[in-house]
C-alpha cells in the first residue's frame, strides 16, 4: 500500500513538472507594415481562449505558450486586417515580429471649414476639396502654399520660388491677396494692415490637413472671406512620443532641416498632449535680373529663416478641450540689389502668433471659442542710385498687429434642423515709420480698425434627400485714432511741406447673406445650387498711408469702403464606377464697388528722371467673372492616385466710373494676375519599394496691368519626387522642382529661378 502511495505521488510530481515546463514566454512586437511603426492595444487571442495579451505603447506583449502542442494566435486591431499565426512546438521561438496590413475602411469624409463645425463633406453645397496629410508627405513643395497648385481654380504666385519675401494665393479669377481668408486651426492669418499673409511662419512638417472652400463665405467668417476659405489644420500626437528630425540641402547652395516632437498621455485621468516644432532654412539665392538687363549694382536674392511653435492641450473630459499655441517666425531676404550696405536692400520679418481655443459640448450645443494675437515686425532697407548718379538710403519699420476673439456654436434642434451661431471681435494696428538716411526726410503713419460681426446659419434637411441652407451675418467697422506726419520733406519722398494730420473717423457695415439647396440622390451623385455674397475691407495702409509706390506716388483716402460681390453657382459630385470621382462647378460673380487706383491729375517729382502721377485708392469699378472648374481623380487602392482638373475663367471690368478727366477707363479690360486657364495633373503612388509623386502644372496667360497693355506669356512646370524608407526609421527623398528649367518671366519683369532640386534626409521615431 506504501509503495502504491508513492508510485502516485511521484508521477504526481513528474506531471506536473511536465506541465510547467511544457509552459515557455514568447516576447511578440507587433508593428505596421507600410510605415514601421509600433502599434498600440493590438490584442493576441489564442484560438479558442480569452486574449492573452496585449501591445503596450512600443507595440510589444508578452505571452505564454504550450511546448508541447501546436498554438494558433490570432492577432487583431480595429484599424488593421485579422492575421493568424501557427506555432508549432519545433519553432522554439523568443522572440517574434509580426507586420500588420492596414484595413482600408473608407470612412466618411468630415469638414470643420464650410459651418464653422464638423460636418459630412457631402453635405456642403458648394465646391470643396480636402488635402490630406499623406498629398503633402508625397508631393514636392518647399513651402505649404505649394501644394494649393493642385486644386482646382487656385492660383499660386510665387514667381522667385523660396526666394519670394511671399506668396499670393487668389482664387476663381480674382486677383489680390486679400480677397481669400487664411485660417491656422481657425485664427485668421490675414493681416488687416496689408491684407497680405506670412506662408513663411507655417512649417509643412505640422500640418495634418487643409481644407479649401471655394466661393463666398463672407455669411459664417466676415471679412476677407470674399472668394473663399483655406483652413490649415495642424497635426495632433497620438502616442506617447513621436519625434521627427530631417535635414536638406538644394538648389543655390540652399541648406536647412527642421524637427517635431510631441507625445499624448494621461494627466489626472485625462488626455495631455504637446508639441514642439522647429525650422532652419538659409541659401545664396540667384540673379532675378535677366542677365542682358543686369548692371554692377544688381545682386543674388538670398534668404535666412527659421521658426519655432510650441502647442498644449488638455481635455477636462470627453466633452471639453483647452490648446494653447504659439508660433514665432523670423525671415530675412534680399531684395536683388547691393550698393554700398553690407547686406543691400532687404526685407525681413519676425512674427509672433498666439491663440487660446476652447471647445466643448453642452447637451445639444457645441461651442468654440478662440482668442488670437497676431503681432509682426517689419523692416525694409532700400538702396539705390538713380538716373542723376544720387545715392538714396531708407529704413522702414512696421509693427501691424491683429487681435481678437471668434466664436462659433451649433445646435441640433431637432433630427432635420441645426443652427449656427457667434459672434467674432477683431482690432488690427499699423504703426509705420520711413527714415531716410541720405535726407532729412522722416515720415510716420499710425492706423486703427476694429472689426465686428454677428451671424447666424441653418441647416434643414427637408427629407432625406433635400438640404436647404441659409446665412445671415452683420459685419461693423470702424477707423479710428488714425494720423499721418511728415518732418522736413524733399524731393526724396515728394511731399511739399511738413504735414500732421488727423484723419476722420470711418465707419461702415456689411450684410452678408447665403442661401443654398442640396440634392443627395445617393452616395454616387450630388447636386446643388447656391447663392451668397462676400466682401474686403479696405486695408489699414490704403485709408491711412501716403507714400511713393512703383506706379506713382499715392495718398491716402480715409473714406474708402468695402468691395462687394454676388456670386451664384451650380455644382454636382459624381461617382460613376468604384474608385473615380468626377466634380464640376459653373458660376458668375457680379462685384461691386471694387476698389482701383485712380489719378487725381497732379504729379510730383520725387528726384527721379521723370515726375510721378498722384494716385488715390477708389471704390470705382464694376467687375463680372464667369468660369467653370472641373476635377477628375482616380484611385487604385492605396497603391496609386491620378488627380486631373482644369479651369477656366473670364474675369472683366464692365463698369469704370472716371472720377476725373486725367484718368484712362478701363471699361471691358481683364483683371490682373489671373490667369484665363489653369490645368494640373498629379500622379502619386505609394509602395513599400518606393513613393513617387509626378505634378504637371499649366498656368495660361495673365495681364500684368489694368491697361491691358502687358501680357504674361503662359507657361507649364513639371515636378517630380522620389522617397524611399531606409529600414524602420529612416527616410530619403529627392524633389525635382520645374524639371525642364523653364524660366518664366513676372510682372516686374524679373525671372524665375528655374529648376529647383531638394535632397532630404529624415528620421522618424
Amino acid at each position: 500500500m506504501n509503495n502504491l502511495i508513492r508510485f502516485f505521488f511521484v508521477s504526481a510530481l513528474f506531471i506536473g513538472i511536465g506541465n510547467l515546463r511544457a509552459q515557455t514566454k514568447l516576447i511578440a512586437k507587433i508593428s505596421d507594415a507600410d510605415t514601421k511603426k509600433s502599434i498600440q492595444n493590438v490584442h493576441i487571442v489564442s484560438i479558442g481562449k480569452k486574449i492573452i495579451a496585449t501591445t503596450n505603447e512600443n507595440g510589444i506583449a508578452e505571452i505564454n505558450l504550450t511546448t508541447n502542442e501546436e498554438n494558433i494566435l490570432k492577432i487583431s486591431h480595429i484599424s488593421y486586417k485579422d492575421t493568424l499565426i501557427s506555432l508549432a512546438p519545433k519553432d522554439n521561438l523568443a522572440e517574434l515580429n509580426i507586420e500588420l496590413q492596414i484595413l482600408n475602411i473608407k470612412m466618411p469624409e468630415v469638414i470643420v471649414s464650410a459651418s464653422r463645425k464638423l460636418q459630412l463633406k457631402d453635405y456642403v453645397a458648394g465646391s470643396n476639396d480636402i488635402i490630406t496629410q499623406k498629398d503633402i508627405e508625397i508631393q514636392p513643395i518647399t513651402n505649404i502654399d505649394n501644394i494649393l497648385q493642385s486644386i482646382s481654380n487656385v492660383y499660386v504666385n510665387r514667381s522667385w520660388g523660396i526666394f519670394s519675401k511671399n506668396a499670393s494665393v487668389t482664387m476663381r479669377g480674382m486677383d489680390g491677396k486679400d480677397r481669400v481668408l487664411i485660417l491656422l486651426d481657425g485664427v485668421p492669418m490675414n493681416k488687416s494692415a496689408g491684407g497680405s499673409i506670412n506662408w513663411h511662419l507655417i512649417n509643412p512638417q505640422q500640418i495634418e490637413r487643409i481644407e479649401i472652400i471655394k466661393g463666398p463665405v463672407s455669411a459664417l467668417y466676415g471679412n476677407n472671406a470674399m472668394n473663399g476659405i483655406i483652413n490649415l489644420i495642424s497635426k495632433e500626437p497620438n502616442k506617447k512620443l513621436e519625434f521627427y528630425i530631417n535635414s536638406f540641402i538644394a538648389s543655390y547652395n540652399t541648406i536647412g532641416g527642421n524637427f517635431s516632437v510631441g507625445g499624448k498621455q494621461k494627466l489626472a485621468q485625462n488626455n495631455f498632449s504637446w508639441n514642439l516644432n522647429g525650422f532652419y532654412r538659409q541659401g545664396d539665392g540667384y540673379f532675378y535680373t535677366p542677365e542682358n538687363l543686369r548692371n554692377i549694382y544688381d545682386s543674388k536674392l538670398y534668404l535666412q529663416e527659421y521658426n519655432s511653435s510650441a502647442k498644449i492641450g488638455y481635455e477636462f473630459s470627453n466633452k471639453q478641450k483647452i490648446e494653447i499655441s504659439h508660433s514665432y517666425q523670423h525671415d530675412k531676404r534680399g531684395a536683388g540689389r547691393k550698393i554700398y550696405m553690407p547686406d543691400g536692400s532687404f526685407d525681413s520679418y519676425t512674427t509672433n502668433l498666439s491663440s487660446i481655443n476652447y471647445t466643448g459640448i453642452h447637451q445639444n450645443t457645441k461651442s468654440s471659442i478662440n482668442l488670437f494675437w497676431q503681432n509682426e515686425l517689419y523692416q525694409k532697407q532700400s538702396e539705390s542710385i538713380n538716373s542723376s548718379g544720387n545715392y538714396k538710403l531708407s529704413e522702414n519699420p512696421q509693427i501691424s498687429n491683429d487681435f481678437g476673439i471668434l466664436s462659433s456654436f451649433s445646435t441640433q434642434i431637432s433630427e432635420k434642423l441645426n443652427i449656427s451661431y457667434g459672434f467674432d471681435y477683431k482690432q488690427a494696428s499699423l504703426h509705420s515709420e520711413e527714415i531716410y538716411k541720405t535726407s532729412s526726410d522722416y515720415i510716420k503713419r499710425n492706423g486703427n480698425l476694429i472689426f465686428g460681426g454677428v451671424y447666424l446659419q441653418n441647416e434643414w434637411f427637408l427629407n432625406t434627400k433635400w438640404l436647404f441652407t441659409s446665412g445671415l451675418r452683420l459685419d461693423y467697422s470702424t477707423f479710428y485714432n488714425s494720423k499721418l506726419i511728415v518732418n522736413n520733406p524733399t524731393k526724396e519722398t515728394g511731399f511739399l511741406t511738413n504735414i500732421d494730420q488727423d484723419f476722420p473717423q470711418n465707419d461702415w457695415y456689411a450684410l452678408s447673406p447665403k442661401f443654398s439647396l442640396k440634392f443627395l440622390q445617393s452616395n454616387k451623385f450630388n447636386t446643388y445650387l447656391s447663392a451668397a455674397k462676400g466682401f474686403r475691407p479696405p486695408t489699414i495702409d490704403d485709408l491711412c498711408s501716403s507714400r511713393k509706390i512703383t506706379k506713382g506716388f499715392k495718398i491716402a483716402n480715409p473714406n474708402l469702403l468695402p468691395e462687394y460681390q454676388y456670386t451664384f453657382e451650380y455644382g454636382f459630385q459624381l461617382k460613376p464606377i468604384k474608385n473615380v470621382k468626377i466634380s464640376a462647378a459653373l458660376y458668375f460673380t457680379k462685384g461691386f464697388d471694387f476698389q482701383y487706383f485712380v489719378g487725381t491729375g497732379d504729379s510730383i517729382d520725387t528726384g527721379g528722371s521723370t515726375i510721378k502721377p498722384v494716385l488715390r485708392r477708389e471704390n470705382i469699378s464694376k467687375v463680372n467673372v464667369a468660369g467653370f472648374e472641373f476635377d477628375v481623380t482616380y484611385s487604385i487602392g492605396d497603391f496609386m492616385e491620378i488627380k486631373a482638373n482644369y479651369t477656366q475663367n473670364s474675369a472683366k471690368i464692365i463698369e469704370f466710373n472716371l472720377i476725373n478727366k486725367y484718368e484712362t477707363s478701363l471699361n471691358n479690360n481683364y483683371l490682373i494676375e489671373t490667369p484665363s486657364n489653369q490645368a494640373f495633373l498629379g500622379i502619386n503612388s505609394r509602395n513599400k519599394w518606393l513613393n513617387m509623386s509626378l505634378i504637371y502644372n499649366y498656368i495660361g496667360e495673365q495681364w500684368a496691368d489694368e491697361e491691358n497693355t502687358q501680357l504674361i506669356n503662359s507657361y507649364n512646370t513639371i515636378d517630380l519626387s522620389f522617397s524611399r524608407k531606409i529600414g524602420k526609421y529612416f527616410q530619403i527623398s529627392i524633389d525635382i522642382q520645374n524639371i525642364t528649367n523653364e524660366k518664366f518671366i513676372d510682372k516686374k519683369g524679373y525671372e524665375s529661378p528655374g529648376r529647383f532640386c531638394v535632397v532630404n534626409f529624415a528620421y522618424q521615431l
